[in-house]
């Protein structure tokens, strides 16, 4: 019979919510050496240009896709034995809870589209010539990325069922971290841990982090290479050229993107409210399950 990972895995002390924070330093850590290694590398076998696309990402798409997936690979792996560890058996296909999250987090990106663009100013739209492998490779790198990201700052905190403090604890670190995509911005940094709190609450709540996932994956890749807007500070080359005529005026860099919108601001509190009100007393979290001895 599956049961709570809350009811079966009783935490001790603090130091198993340290533990978390550890692990997740640790593969934070081990992906920014790899990235060194394989931009310096890239250098001599290249040209020093591939170095600076360590600055500015996507310059060199191929060391970027490399780099994505070998910190996917330390992600998995880390989250892999620690749940072995834990006598947790992950479950990958969606349950019911899974599929509803899923709806949940599709249509919060739409009510954050449909709010945000209209009342941001008027749109214009312009085809640009671009190869559709690069476009291919810009979704693989931003998938990866996504599932990277969430395993390793919203599912190695669930594997302990951990307190919310520590799911705060973890996206401040998650902010601190997209701040070096981009120069610093008070609204791009609440902005990312705002949205930090949400795929958390998601995650929480559903015992899965395929709806973050979706939700990750899908801002990122309809912001970045469909619309060229930048996302996170991170540029792209684009199926469309988005023209942004303000009629607001809001705060908002235009090399960062709509991270830092004071109107995006906004729109996600009211977006983490209302999920939390509505699923805090209906949904209590039950995501993996321990395997039983004897």
């Amino acid at each position: 019979m599956r049961q709570p990972l809350s009811s079966n895995l009783k935490l001790k002390n603090k130091d198993n919510q340290y533990l978390v924070l550890a692990l997740i330093l640790t593969v934070v850590g081990i992906e920014f050496v790899v990235g060194l290694a394989i931009f310096f590398v890239g250098s001599f076998i290249s040209s020093p240009k591939i170095v600076l696309s360590f600055l500015e990402p996507f310059e060199n798409p191929i060391a970027h896709l490399l780099l994505a997936f070998i910190s996917l690979l330390i992600a998995a792996g880390v989250a892999v034995v620690a749940a072995m560890n834990l006598k947790v058996r992950l479950h990958f296909f969606p349950n019911s809870t899974v599929v509803k999250f899923t709806i949940v987090s599709i249509l919060s990106l739409i009510f954050l589209i449909v709010c945000l663009y209209p009342f941001a100013g008027e749109l214009s739209f312009a085809k640009n010539s671009v190869e559709l492998g690069l476009i291919v490779q810009y979704a693989f790198i931003l998938l990866m990325r996504s599932v990277y990201e969430e395993v390793t700052f919203r599912f190695l905190p669930l594997l302990w069922h951990s307190k919310f403090y520590v799911y705060v604890l973890s996206g401040i670190l998650f902010t601190f971290l997209h701040l070096f995509n981009a120069e610093f911005d008070v609204f791009f940094a609440l902005n990312v841990f705002v949205l930090s709190i949400f795929l958390s609450l998601i995650t929480y709540f559903s015992g899965s982090i395929y709806p973050a996932i979706i939700f990750h994956f899908l801002w990122n890749f309809l912001n970045g290479p469909v619309l060229g807007i930048p996302v996170s500070g991170l540029k792209f080359t684009s199926v469309l050229e988005t023209k942004w005529n303000f009629i607001f005026n809001l705060p908002y860099n235009h090399e960062i993107g709509l991270e830092s919108s004071l109107l995006l601001t906004i729109l996600l509190s009211i977006n983490l409210l209302l999920i939390y009100t509505f699923f805090r007393k209906k949904q209590k979290p039950e995501v993996v399950s321990v395997k039983h001895s004897g």
